[in-house]
């Protein structure tokens, strides 16, 4: 039994996230599966390293399998590239460890929220940031950032109440970034750098910094202390997130 790694990017907006689900075709992992599996003539289960929500993207979301069947490596990835729809892209396909796993070997990922400050919204990536035209006091949400991070319990940030495992995880920055298209367009980019996130964890620390970046007059409340995140702080739509890398 051969054990493959492979890397892949897509855009998330048509899709009900990477996993798999009987009452829908519409998933990464599903059309991946589905694709290899008419490829080399047998099923295969494909484990992806996270399994991001409806509507999010990945530049470089990273997945394992293995299969007693021989691959060509190059050939097998082309032949994919064109069986998949077009916004589903394998970017690598290579032999792994044996005992590799895309997600139990993942050491850390790498986040990014993009907002778009601008009005009107940006028609071209209206798909991949989430419009917010209000004001953020970037010096207030770069202020806030900071603590949001360490190793916590992130059980406040979990968007699962039935989450079973452990809650404790370590972020380890979350980076702030201004920048402008040449269409004089205004971004702020979250970076959300840690060993590993919880359903929901980007999307509603995004919220708080937003919420704040708004109000920069409240303090943030003593949120590692408290059972559920006051209603104030929303959560931040999908597709204004993508997971950029994945690290081993």
């Amino acid at each position: 039994m051969a054990t493959y790694k492979m890397k892949i990017a897509y855009d998330g907006t048509r899709y009900n996230g990477w996993q798999r689900q009987k009452n829908t075709p519409d998933t990464i992992q599903g059309k991946l599966e589905r694709c290899l599996g008419e490829i080399i003539g047998t099923s295969v289960e494909i484990q992806g390293a996270g399994r991001t929500d409806a509507g999010v993207h990945a530049l470089a979301q990273t997945a394992s399998f293995c299969t007693d069947c021989p691959i060509d490596l190059e050939n097998t990835r082309l032949l994919l590239c064109g069986m998949l729809p077009r916004d589903i892209a394998v970017l690598s396909l290579e032999p792994a460890a044996e005992r590799f796993h895309a997600r139990f070997n993942s050491k850390g990922k790498i986040y990014r929220y993009r907002i778009c400050t601008s009005a009107p919204s940006p028609v071209f990536m209206r798909n991949y940031v989430f419009h917010h035209p209000q004001p953020l006091d970037i010096s207030t949400v770069i202020n806030t950032a900071p603590l949001l991070c360490g190793t916590h319990d992130y059980a406040v940030f979990c968007g699962n109440p039935h989450m079973k495992k452990s809650t404790v995880r370590t972020v380890d920055s979350i980076e702030v970034k201004q920048w402008s298209d040449d269409a004089g367009n205004a971004f702020v980019d979250l970076i959300f750098s840690g060993d590993g996130f919880l359903y929901h964890m980007v999307r509603l620390m995004t919220g708080v910094l937003i919420y704040h970046g708004e109000h920069p007059t409240q303090r943030l409340p003593e949120i590692w202390n408290i059972a559920k995140l006051p209603e104030n702080y929303p959560l931040a739509p999908a597709k204004g997130l993508t997971l950029v890398e994945v690290i081993y």
